[in-house]
């Protein structure tokens, strides 16, 4: 069962100003829904952000995205309506929920350009993420920073110097490396001059010199032998 109906319905307003019967408020670190719940739709996020992750047999959770304003949520309910995977908050966030029968109905309210459009965004971010996993540590940094940065750029806000919404161990578990692989590679591009970070506050240095490394430009490894050697 979906745990929407357990959450208090603050107000009522999309990220658009619209008035939306279907959006509320849900605390940070709620969960949205778990694996294996009925959904009885898929979720806008208006405002705030979630993580999205699952949970092997063994226990283990992977999370495998972070969803901010506009992304759509609970896709993979779209086949049978059970989820495959566990929806939490990072911070306070408000969410519209859209009934599946609104979809298969063609309710004239909905906007069908965008959810293809999200359904594109969300394959190819899928396809992304699973070539990057296998990628060495400091490029799948580098890839988080710029994925997390073009977003906020897509949505008209300041892509250079962010607060980021998930902890470091959040961070770990997307890019799958430890916690201490994470602190040393951060680390090492704040050495490089490349961001400068205080807590969960990022800025971005040289932000064509992090899409190099996202990118596996040889460039930028260069870069830090030529440091290496001036020290």
């Amino acid at each position: 069962m979906s745990h929407l109906h357990n959450n208090t319905q603050i107000n009522n307003s999309n990220n658009m100003g619209v008035r939306d019967s279907n959006a509320f408020v849900i605390r940070e670190r709620e969960f949205l829904f778990k694996m294996g719940d009925q959904l009885e739709g898929i979720y806008r996020v208006n405002c705030g952000s979630v993580k999205i992750f699952k949970t092997s047999e063994a226990g283990d959770d992977q999370i495998i995205r972070f969803c901010m304003p506009g992304d759509l949520i609970g896709l993979d309910g779209l086949a049978d309506g059970v989820s495959r995977s566990t929806v939490e908050t990072l911070e306070t966030s408000n969410l519209s929920l859209i009934p599946f029968k609104t979809i298969l109905n063609r309710d004239q309210k909905f906007d069908y350009a965008n959810f293809i459009h999200q359904l594109g965004v969300n394959f190819n971010h899928d396809i992304e993420y699973s070539m990057m996993l296998s990628q060495c540590a400091d490029r799948r940094l580098a890839w988080f920073l710029m994925s997390f940065s073009d977003a906020l750029k897509k949505r008209g806000l300041k892509a250079g110097d962010f607060t980021l919404p998930m902890k470091r161990t959040d961070i770990a578990l997307y890019l799958g490396m430890a916690v201490e692989t994470l602190s040393r590679e951060l680390a090492a591009f704040c050495k490089l001059g490349l961001v400068k970070k205080y807590l969960r506050n990022i800025e971005l240095l040289d932000i064509e010199a992090i899409r190099k490394i996202a990118n596996g430009d040889e460039l930028v490894v260069e870069k830090e032998d030529s440091q290496s050697i001036a020290a």
